[in-house]
């Protein structure tokens, strides 16, 4: 995208003679002619035709194929990865450069490198260097810089062999050459926390480091530290730390009970009048946007969101004028037949109204038995997590999509845009969607209230993020647009993201930028299309399985210890997936209701194909998730090893002293990029051990809260930015 307008851009044979004939060419027919006589004769020409063939407007496809030979040219400067300690980097013009510090997620990479199949290490490398060499080339072209032409001399100097008009490799800078400034990554650890702090932490990670470099792989892959190092390194900085810091397990503890107060106030609301809500949601607006820090008006809006969006949702005219006076009683919030008067109105002097309906679902859904949609009680601690900037992690089918734009509503409240960036465009319009069958409610919360999306090459962008309360768009299109926007801000162009402190990104679906692909059932959801039902599917139908299991272990030939089953470390969990887990899938019929749907999709999109070995071994990574989720199960290493891939998965363990953040999160991935060491250290914290005084017994200092998990990340919405 950076050097597609530049001029003096000069791409070798074959790659040059293609572009100069597509662009001879005037009409779609005439192209697809053209491009079949070439197929398969060259892997590039065959991505690039692959990519044109699939597009139906001709203007699109050409610059697309320009797209897919800039990054392969580009791809030609960066040297091979090299290591030290353990280390993965690239020297560039003398410096080195640590890949952390350049690293973008693998769809972002394969979207830009080849339209969405496995790229290889050469097109991961060339989206780090577009990233990497973008600053430096708008300043060489800057119009106001005087030394503008000298600049961009020297850019040219660095790149272009003159005689051949080839790139050249960078010149390694001498042995005894010193250097002023630290590497950037040492830089942002001394910013974060002190050089010297920096430094203990830095010798902490050269000690523990990896002896070895990261075996380079077909699809690109975050290079890290192993698992073990990284705690270790994290660890021995941590005992450096005088006192280490709690404050951030203290606030995350306060949760549960801002729940209860958020309870108590709903109780409170169910009998005011449709005009006296209505007036309570006016005043808590005015009163929030004074003063959005405060936790007691946190906790009034939150209970305010609830109540108004049951009343919603059970009777779209409750706001009207002729209604004003009238109240939605309980008895009509339940289903016919569920509740006596009498019974409830005594029950309800003794309990909350939380207590009562789950007393009255006895133990199914309570949806099963409420008119209307209610938001229970780990939908509101959502809620105040998102408002908290903490990383939000639930399982398929807990309401993270709703959690996410009632947390949006809050932060228009405090006179901020909010903008949700999602894996892929079908997951974020179908936000958009879900949004505006709901628009009344978000006008009644907040007036004016419009919801819009944008992709990067949307010819209304600048007005859609101007006009819009909520913004829906895809990492991929945040992550380019912000860098288009630091172009404009040089040329004196117009940015889309004009006040970004006036800005708040909500990151959906935030694992996959940080786990390794074909690892965990992620995969599901990466490509482009509508692919969350299917995943809502396939995790819905492990989890029958997994309660199964619980209940049944016998039948399965697993076993329990003090109650607890055990699936971790077993021979019988192996013979179990070998032997009765196929057949699971095939009675649930998942070949049918997900696999074979998904590869109709992912084949009309170009995308990777689903095996049916890897299907399995995504569904065995959704059951181990699902059992260590929703059962007592015994525990878990950090070290579990699934399938015969001889890969691993890293469960969220709540019984484990690690610095482990994540159900999903790899390790080795959370402890750097989501918050860095603060967010390691805090997490160690939150699962540090302490004495129940009822019980007597060591728990968490912060439990799941039945399937809801908090992590430490202040730094979550400027990840993709890192």
């Amino acid at each position: 995208i950076l050097l597609r307008d530049m001029p003096w851009v000069s791409f070798s044979d074959p790659f040059k003679l293609i572009l100069s004939e597509i662009n001879k060419i005037t009409d779609l027919a005439s192209l697809h002619e053209y491009v079949e006589q070439y197929r398969d004769t060259d892997p590039v020409r065959d991505i690039v035709i692959d990519k044109i063939l699939a597009t139906e407007e001709y203007t699109l496809a050409q610059r697309q194929a320009e797209l897919e030979l800039s990054a392969r040219w580009l791809g030609q400067f960066l040297p091979p990865p090299a290591a030290e300690d353990g280390l993965r980097y690239i020297e560039v013009n003398g410096q080195k450069i640590l890949l952390s510090a350049l690293e973008i997620h693998p769809e972002l990479e394969k979207t830009v490198f080849v339209g969405g199949r496995s790229a290889s290490i050469e097109g991961a490398e060339a989206t780090r260097a577009v990233l990497y060499l973008g600053q430096d080339f708008y300043e060489a072209i800057d119009e106001n810089n005087p030394n503008r032409s000298a600049n961009l001399k020297s850019l040219m100097d660095n790149l272009v062999d003159r005689e051949t008009g080839r790139l050249k490799m960078p010149e390694r800078a001498p042995e005894t050459e010193t250097k002023t400034e630290p590497p950037p990554a040492q830089k942002r650890l001394q910013d974060a926390l002190g050089e010297e702090a920096a430094q203990r932490y830095t010798e902490a990670l050269e000690r523990h480091s990896a002896a070895s470099s990261a075996e380079q792989t077909d699809m690109p892959v975050r290079p890290a530290l192993d698992n073990n190092s990284a705690r270790a390194a994290t660890q021995a900085y941590i005992d450096t730390l005088t006192v280490p810091s709690t404050e951030n397990a203290e606030s995350k503890a306060n949760f549960e009970s801002l729940n209860t107060r958020i309870s108590e106030l709903e109780s409170r609301y169910l009998n005011m009048t449709n005009g006296d809500l209505l007036a309570e949601i006016e005043k808590t607006r005015a009163d929030f946007a004074k003063n959005p820090s405060s936790q007691e008006l946190t906790n009034r809006a939150v209970a305010l969101e609830r109540e108004a969006y049951w009343r919603q949702t059970i009777d779209a005219r409750w706001t009207d004028a002729n209604k004003r006076n009238e109240v939605i009683p309980l008895t009509r919030r339940f289903r016919p037949g569920v509740v006596d008067l009498n019974d409830m109105e005594t029950a309800l002097k003794t309990m909350t109204v939380d207590d009562y309906i789950m007393q009255k679902a006895d133990g199914g859904n309570p949806r099963d038995i409420l008119n209307g949609f209610r938001l229970n009680n780990r939908q509101t601690l959502g809620i105040l997590v998102q408002n908290a900037k903490l990383v939000l992690d639930a399982p398929c089918g807990e309401g993270k999509t709703i959690i996410l734009q009632m947390a949006a509503v809050l932060k228009n409240w405090a006179g901020q845009k909010a903008v949700i960036a999602t894996s892929h465009t079908g997951l974020a319009q179908d936000g958009l969607k879900d949004v505006n069958e709901m628009l009344k409610f978000f006008q009644l919360m907040q007036p004016n209230f419009k919801a819009g999306y944008i992709d990067f090459h949307s010819p209304d962008k600048v007005d859609v993020v101007r006009d819009s309360s909520l913004i829906y768009l895809t990492f991929e299109t945040f992550g380019f647009q912000k860098i288009q926007d630091r172009a404009a801000t040089l040329s004196g162009g117009k940015r889309v993201f004009t006040d970004l402190n006036n800005l708040h990104l909500f990151v959906d679906e935030g694992d996959l930028p940080t786990t390794k692909q074909s690892l965990t059932p992620m995969q599901l959801t990466v490509t482009p299309g509508k692919h969350s039902d299917l995943k809502k599917t396939f995790c819905l139908e492990i989890d029958k399985i997994a309660a199964d299991m619980q209940k049944n272990p016998e039948l399965y030939g697993l076993q329990k210890i003090d109650g607890k089953l055990i699936i971790a470390h077993s021979a019988t969990w192996s013979a179990f997936v070998n032997n009765d887990l196929p057949k699971l899938l095939e009675n649930a019929k998942l070949t049918t209701k997900v696999l074979q749907p998904y590869n109709r999709k992912a084949g009309g999109n170009g995308q990777h194909l689903i095996s049916t070995e890897e299907f399995r071994f995504l569904a065995e990574c959704q059951l181990a998730q699902s059992l260590m989720v929703n059962a007592d199960i015994h525990k878990l290493g950090l070290d579990y090893t699934i399938g015969d891939h001889g890969k691993s998965i890293h469960i969220l363990n709540t019984y484990t002293d690690e610095a482990n953040i994540g159900s999903k999160y790899m390790a080795e991935f959370s402890y750097e990029f989501f918050g860095g060491l603060d967010g390691a250290v805090a997490a160690r914290e939150m699962h540090r051990l302490v004495l129940d005084p009822t019980t007597k017994q060591e728990k968490p200092s912060l439990t799941d809260n039945k399937n809801l998990f908090l992590h430490s990340a202040e730094a979550a919405e400027s990840m993709l930015v890192r």
